[in-house]
């Protein structure tokens, strides 16, 4: 390649989206690609994973003026530092993730020359994520990019078609190539640790541990969970719940645990770097989404050999097989979520069909070497073009 492939980030808040783009820039460095990275800086400096993206060796340059909500001057300014850097670093290709870096880095990209042009939104921004004006706004963006974009990524078939359907460019420039993760890190311990570090944790050997992960954001509606869970503890006395992640909707789902009757059983962990150790002492993960892109939180349930119930939105129907990787039920919906969360509380025969059909998913569709050389067969075949 006579230029570098740079990828654009709003910023590497720790979660699903910059998890696994940092994933695949790993890959991607390993089979020789040459990459480089341009990112904001998160609020958070400790959910911030730039420390991980500059462990890859990679070239990193940090944009403190891209950041998520729309703000006149910033957007400006970050926009002619990517044009800036564009221009200095003259990548073959420029391939801009999320809606925000998704727009600002290809006008960016267009306005410095480059005729390649890749977009991964990472999750569609037609439902759940942003409501009324900024819905509308990034959804005009997009359009509007589009014309400039060689090719648009979706995780799903789904996903790429409610985009296309929204007028989101043309169906033969939307392309699917599904996230990748290496299951090898979430591998449960073995039995006699497992139930050691069970005891440890409080857990006990008869209790059925429910675990969900994600940012405490509206769209993630952890909420519906507790109140599922609320409703449970009448008909069920062995389990316990515990609800990783930080975010602005904290105070008011403490709130919630405090009002239930069963508030001792639910603990909030807040944000947790030994999230693949815990997972491994669970037996049912659960995710309320009103909206996911994808869910690569689900790749990591599937690959501690978790049993999974899933809102049926978004890429969640494909990732879970429809499901028949894991159970699937409407999104806001506490009393039928409740219903089959007892049903699995229940079941250990159940809950072990789904944990094997899951992992056995995981490991054939969904693994960081498919995704990567995916990538590597896009670009090349952009570039001979």
């Amino acid at each position: 390649m006579s230029g570098p492939i740079l990828h654009i980030i709003t910023r590497l808040e720790a979660g699903g989206a910059p998890t696994s783009l940092l994933l695949l820039l790993k890959g991607l460095s390993e089979a020789g690609v040459p990459v480089e990275l341009a990112t904001g800086l998160t609020p958070s400096p400790l959910e911030d994973m730039l420390p991980e993206a500059e462990a890859l060796g990679i070239p990193i340059h940090t944009i403190p003026s891209l950041r998520r909500d729309p703000h006149l001057w910033h957007d400006l300014a970050a926009l002619i530092s990517l044009w800036r850097l564009i221009r200095r670093i003259k990548p073959v290709i420029v391939h801009a993730h999320t809606s925000k870096a998704g727009f600002i880095g290809r006008f960016a990209a267009r306005l410095a020359g480059v005729s390649l042009i890749v977009y991964s939104p990472r999750g569609t921004i037609l439902e759940g994520y942003f409501t009324g004006w900024k819905q509308r706004f990034f959804s005009v963006l997009d359009r509007f990019a589009s014309r400039w974009t060689s090719v648009i990524i979706g995780l799903t078939e789904e996903e790429s078609q409610s985009y296309i359907e929204t007028g989101i460019g043309r169906p033969e420039q939307h392309i699917q190539i599904p996230i990748g993760i290496d299951h090898t890190l979430y591998a449960p311990p073995a039995t006699e640790s497992r139930t050691a570090l069970r005891r440890d944790h409080g857990i006990e050997d008869d209790e059925v541990l429910i675990v969900t992960s994600g940012r405490l954001v509206p769209v993630k509606d952890q909420g519906t969970l507790i109140s599922a869970l609320a409703q449970i503890g009448i008909g069920a006395d062995n389990w316990k719940c515990w609800i990783f992640g930080a975010g602005p909707e904290e105070a008011r789902l403490r709130g919630m645990i405090r009002e239930s009757d069963c508030g001792e059983r639910i603990r909030l962990w807040g944000f947790r770097e030994d999230m693949a150790d815990l997972l491994g002492l669970a037996d049912l993960f659960v995710l309320s989404s009103l909206n996911e892109g994808f869910g690569r939180v689900l790749l990591e349930a599937m690959s501690a050999k978790l049993a999974i119930i899933a809102t049926s939105v978004g890429g969640v129907p494909s990732v879970l097989d429809a499901g028949n990787a894991g159970r699937l039920v409407p999104a806001s919906d506490p009393e039928v979520l409740a219903k089959e969360i007892l049903s699995l509380i229940a079941s250990s025969e159940e809950r072990d069909m789904l944990a094997e059909a899951a992992y056995e998913r995981v490991c054939t569709v969904y693994t960081s070497e498919v995704t990567t050389h995916q990538h590597i067969t896009l670009y090349e075949s952009l570039l001979s073009s």
